[in-house]
């Protein structure tokens, strides 16, 4: 019984050394690569310096988050990119909502997109949802600029209101909901 254990074990620990270790990149070394070889980026504030946390939750909750579309082929790649964004959110610490803000100055053509889903319907990538978590959680962060829905339009936006507000970052209270944007309330709703 020791034997097949520990058979199993140097199994697992075999197939672990022989997979790519392209994974264990930092990610913003390989978005770095990507954003120069493309230079499509519509980003208009300098990408911030964002460190790498040591945290290893966060490590692992930021691969997950900082996930190209183009490599989010499944409902559960997509279901874990959305669980890395309210875990990180469910922090509501600095350094977690940094994580989070570092997709806000991540390559738009790689990140934030629109697919044709097989219905024929279109859907945006999960990437724009980060918008709506740190807005959840963040005071004074800019509401979507159509009122409704966070899009490519609204990142310069958020890209200034991080790089005037990220050293001091205010959470809303607890409980508390964020305010709603004008006109979202369906008619007949009360205020």
């Amino acid at each position: 019984m020791l034997l097949l254990i520990l058979v199993v074990i140097g199994g697992v620990f075999g197939w672990m050394l022989s997979r790519p270790q392209s994974f264990l990149k930092p990610v913003s070394e390989s978005l770095a690569k990507e954003g120069a070889a493309r230079n499509e980026t519509v980003n208009t504030q300098p990408s911030p310096v964002f460190g790498t946390p040591t945290d290893p939750k966060l490590v692992s909750l930021r691969h997950h988050l900082l996930r190209p579309w183009t490599e989010v082929k499944t409902e559960v790649d997509a279901f874990r990119q959305q669980t890395a964004m309210v875990d990180l959110s469910e922090m509501r610490t600095v350094e977690a909502t940094t994580v989070m803000a570092e997709l806000l100055f991540a390559d738009t053509k790689t990140f934030f997109d629109t697919k044709v889903m097989a219905n024929g319907l279109k859907s945006k990538t999960t990437s724009y949802s980060v918008m709506i978590y740190l807005y959840k959680i963040l005071e004074g962060a800019p509401m979507p600029l159509d009122g409704f829905n966070y899009g490519n339009a609204d990142l310069p936006v958020w890209q200034e209101w991080w790089g005037l507000n990220h050293e001091k970052l205010r959470f809303r209270e607890l409980g508390k909901p964020a305010p709603l944007p004008s006109g979202s309330l369906p008619e007949g709703s009360k205020k």
